[in-house]
Order: C-alpha cells, then structure tokens, then sequence
C-alpha cells in the first residue's frame, strides 16, 4: 500500500504545482483615447504594448481594454496626424487601471504657396483693358500687349 501512496503523491503535486507556477497574476488596463484640442474621442487608434506585441484598437468610442501581467508596461499610442504618446501604467493584481490618453494634433511649419493660374490671366486681362482705355483718352500708350507679359 505504501508503494501506492508515493507515485499518486508525487502525480498529484505535478499536476498542481506547475498550475500555480505558469498562472500569472493579471490586472486590466482600460481607457480612452480623445483629441486634446477638441475634446471628442478618436475610434481607430493603435495603442501597442511596448515590448509584448499586443495591440488594441480604440473602439468607436475611443476605448481600449487589455489584460497584462501584473507590473509596470508602457503604452505607446501612435495616430497619424497626432503626436506620438508614450504612457507607462502599474497594473496591479485583479485590480482595473484606467488610462485617458489626449493626443495633441501635430502642426506642420511648413509653408505652402499656391498660385492660380486662372487669376494671373484675369490679372492680364486687366492690365491690358486699362492699358487701352488710358491709350484711347490720349493718356498714354499702349505698353501692355495681351498675352506677352503673362
């Protein structure tokens, strides 16, 4: 009988031991994404887990939600258009950490010039009808030919 004992023994603590060791103690992360200059919540955004691999998409409500080990992670939130957010959040054992993330919206310096190319030959037009007039009133001469100074 004592030869029995051992063997389911030594099985049962197999079986029991590596659960509690492989289990991990989890936490939920929760939140929302929103823009920061106009206070609406942003549906669509990637908000990754810096270093795991796992991404949420915000939902049509800007919130995400992810279960992760318990300890520190980084929250990267990247959009185009914003500027790229990097959080770091302490997830506790079964315990809910809520993250609202507002991203700013990037403003570009550069200068953009743009000419009509319609509006330089009204300009044209213009200058050579008010050439003629002046000309006929004997107050000049015609020094503007149409379609030559464009």
């Amino acid at each position: 009988m004592r030869r029995m004992v051992w063997p389911v023994l030594a099985l049962g603590l197999a079986m029991v031991l590596p659960a509690s060791v492989l289990a991990q103690e989890t936490g939920v992360v929760a939140g929302e994404v929103l823009d920061q200059n106009l206070a609406i919540m942003l549906p669509g955004v990637p908000v990754e887990v810096v270093g795991s691999g796992e991404i949420a998409y915000t939902d049509l409500d800007g919130r995400y939600r992810f279960e992760l080990p318990e300890g520190e992670h980084e929250l990267r939130i990247v959009m185009a258009g914003y500027a790229e957010q990097n959080v770091t959040v302490a997830v506790v054992e079964g315990q809910l950490v809520s993250v609202q993330v507002a991203l700013a919206s990037n403003v570009f310096a550069e200068e953009v010039s743009a000419t009509s190319r319609r509006y330089l030959n009204r300009l044209s037009d213009l200058l050579f009808v008010l050439a003629r007039v002046l000309a006929r009133r004997g107050e000049g001469e015609v020094c503007w030919e149409k379609g030559r100074n464009r």
